[in-house]
């Protein structure tokens, strides 16, 4: 006779097993990767959920494997401390495939805020004007852009706009660096 769990055994290998099959001959994986993706689903913490991204264009590729249940743990944290509240509108300008861009896709999944998504770096700055976001997140090189264009646009005008341009960029600059606002 067998004592407490240990009747289990067999069933959860043979468990693992199925899993690492499904994992290894339907969705293509290693079988090192099908059986974490299995063992995690045992345990509770559902499978990995890899993404690759670059590092600029001539950096090789880099990647993070997180499991599911933390991006849902980021989109309720970010809904719980209010970084992102239903009346926001996002500018998602993030690669989908970057981790950070992953957790603000759960958190409007979660907050449930519209989003506007555009890849097309020559069209930020309009889309700007016509989506007018509360919230905009992407890598520093696009607010650079954005910066510059925007500059160059003020000085291009000259006269009045550049000085009410300057006089605004300078209230910018001495109020504080972060500010929720809420």
């Amino acid at each position: 006779m067998m004592s407490g769990g240990a009747g289990l055994l067999p069933v959860v290998f043979l468990t693992l097993y199925l899993g690492m099959a499904i994992y290894h001959y339907v969705e293509g994986l290693a079988w090192s990767d099908a059986f974490l993706n299995s063992a995690m689903l045992l345990g509770g913490m559902g499978p990995l959920n890899p993404i690759h991204t670059t590092l600029g264009k001539w950096l090789a590729p880099k990647g993070v494997a997180l499991t599911h249940d933390c991006w849902c743990y980021e989109g309720l944290a970010m809904a719980q401390i209010g970084t992102l509240v239903p009346e926001d509108k996002q500018y998602l300008w993030l690669p989908l495939s970057h981790s950070f861009g992953k957790v603000l896709e759960v958190a409007i999944l979660q907050v449930g805020l519209p989003t506007a998504i555009d890849g097309r770096i020559d069209k930020i700055v309009d889309n700007l004007g016509v989506i007018r976001p509360t919230f905009m997140a992407a890598a520093p090189r696009i607010f650079e852009k954005v910066y510059n264009r925007v500059v160059g646009q003020a000085t291009e005008a000259g006269g009045l706009k550049a000085k009410i341009f300057a006089w605004a960029v300078g209230v910018g600059s001495s109020g504080p660096t972060w500010s929720m606002g809420r």
